[in-house]
């Protein structure tokens, strides 16, 4: 599970993007289909634990070398509507009324004047059904896609997470040792512009990010709005950026005893490794008084790395399930992966409207098993599963095809994991000192 704009976003250069990349949903076998990822949560009973599908890379696709015949065209908006009318998760497509956008969009499609305008047009549509996950990808965006999931890096980016908020492009993340935390660039600061182009002129927000990574050692000019309004011309050079690297952080909070686990996604199977690792080396000094486990800027990702991360935790269980249209398969912890030295370690999980997805399904889980105490704002609640449709001319259709639900069957898809301690602030426009969630959560474990 994926927020889309929050992964598109953080393509420039965090380790939140290869959730896009783990297709997820259908467990009937479909040769069009790319075999799904099991990634995030459902639940309705069922009567048999069902084998979950495991995360496979998108074939190699080439972007379309030359321009798309009409009857092209055609064919693949119908291809793309039928997957969405038999596949989507909600039958009633969420209010949307599927058989009149048929209707508009065969006529929209036969006028398209070039394939620029037929993606735009493909890419409105499937935005109609007002998801945040289901997303069609052009060729050209699905070649970088295939990129990042076989080096797990950014050839050419920045070392920043951003996202849409208010119709602006604001910078949630700014990587240390990046080409961005070198340039000078401030978490809450916005991107106005790209290389002299305000951003809202790009055809997408797909566009507008093509335009930011590039070339290793090659230039782009970003127009930056600061927190007081004063705006700035800053040149970047784009650089590799290493996701794997950016997933996990640990440290002890200065002057206390207590650890601090920031985890930014579930993208790679390694996220699990690190962060045992992470917490051994937090724990080795057996003096932690308590364990803050930051998750607001997370995106989510695999659903196997959630559940075997959660095992290091929890000692097994279920957090739910995922369901469809027709079915639902449960999701359950392994057992006997726990790390002994947390047994009765107070521990809280700082969540926000950045917690997405998989994270949400972490965070909800945590709470579940009686195991955290969630701190901040309530997550995004972007809760479902992806399954990936390659397309004919190198195309991919993302699906929301599932969606989480905990044990008793309820949904926090559009309403998000609720906090415990309710702390209202923008973090991300704080420094780490002045950042109150945190230090809310301090007072908690400090107070134990």
């Amino acid at each position: 599970m994926t927020n889309r704009k929050a992964l598109y976003a953080s393509i420039i250069g965090l380790a939140l993007t290869v959730a896009l990349l783990a297709a997820c949903g259908t467990p009937e076998p479909l040769p069009e289909t790319i075999p799904p990822t099991a990634r995030s949560a459902t639940a309705t009973a069922t009567p048999t634990q069902a084998p979950l599908p495991t995360a496979t890379p998108v074939p190699e696709q080439t972007p379309t070398a030359s321009a798309l015949s009409k009857p092209a065209r055609y064919a693949l908006f119908l291809q793309t509507w039928m997957f969405v009318n038999d596949r989507y998760v909600y039958a009633d497509f969420g209010g949307v009324d599927w058989e009149a956008v048929k209707e508009e969009y065969s006529v929209k499609v036969a006028d398209a004047a070039s394939d620029e305008e037929f993606y735009e047009l493909m890419r409105e549509m499937v935005d109609l059904l007002g998801g945040k996950h289901s997303a069609f990808v052009t060729p050209e965006l699905v070649a970088l896609e295939n990129t990042i999931y076989d080096s797990l890096q950014i050839p050419g980016g920045i070392g920043a997470s951003l996202d849409e908020t208010d119709g602006e492009l604001v910078l949630v993340q700014v990587l240390p040792d990046n080409p961005a935390f070198e340039a000078g660039l401030q978490p809450g600061e916005s991107i106005v512009a790209i290389d002299g182009v305000r951003w809202q002129q790009f055809s997408s927000i797909d566009q507008a990010i093509l335009a930011i990574v590039g070339e290793a050692g090659t230039d782009v000019v970003l127009t930056v709005r600061s927190v007081d309004g004063a705006e700035r011309e800053v040149s970047i050079v784009r650089a590799p950026v290493d996701l794997e690297g950016t997933l996990v952080q640990g440290r002890v909070v200065e002057d206390t005893e207590i650890g601090l686990l920031t985890l930014n996604g579930f993208d790679s199977p390694r996220v699990t490794e690190i962060v045992r690792d992470t917490l051994s080396e937090l724990l080795g000094g057996g003096t932690l008084q308590g364990l803050i486990v930051d998750v607001r800027a997370n995106s989510g990702g695999d659903v196997d790395t959630l559940l075997n991360t959660l095992a290091l935790f929890v000692d097994g269980g279920s957090i739910g399930s995922r369901a469809g249209r027709k079915e639902a398969y449960d999701l359950l912890i392994p057992e006997g992966q726990s790390i002994p030295e947390l047994e009765g370690l107070p521990i809280i999980v700082l969540i926000g409207p950045r917690t997405n997805s998989s994270a949400e399904a972490f965070a909800a889980a945590m709470q579940l098993h009686e195991r955290a105490m969630l701190v901040g704002l309530p997550s995004a609640g972007n809760t479902e599963y992806l399954s990936w449709h390659p397309l004919s001319d190198g195309s991919v259709l993302h699906l929301a095809e599932w969606v989480y639900e905990r044990p008793d069957g309820s949904r926090i898809e559009g309403r998000g994991v609720q906090p415990d301690v309710l702390v209202d602030m923008d973090w991300w426009l704080y420094s780490t000192d002045d950042d109150v969630q945190l230090q809310a959560a301090i007072d908690l474990l400090a107070s134990d």
